[in-house]
């Protein structure tokens, strides 16, 4: 699909929708203002994963060991 028809399709998505969340991420897409944050569950749950590794609590497997494991019979 040529550009110019690409635009115009999203033009006509952009005016049949009532979504107003679409909309503003889209702004915010195109303006440059994009809100990185996340919300302070997630800051948690990942300064917890972070301190586990810290600690040494974590497992790792190279993607071959992984491959295996979910090969072997259950």
């Amino acid at each position: 699909m040529k550009l110019e028809a690409e635009k115009i399709e999203l033009i006509q998505m952009l005016l049949n929708s009532d979504n107003k969340n679409v909309l503003e991420q889209i702004k915010q897409l195109l303006t440059g203002n994009q809100n990185h944050e996340i919300s302070q569950a997630h800051k948690k749950e990942l300064d917890n994963r972070l301190k586990a590794n810290n600690e040494g609590k974590l497992n790792f497997y190279s993607i071959d060991e992984y491959e295996n494991r979910l090969n072997e019979p259950e």
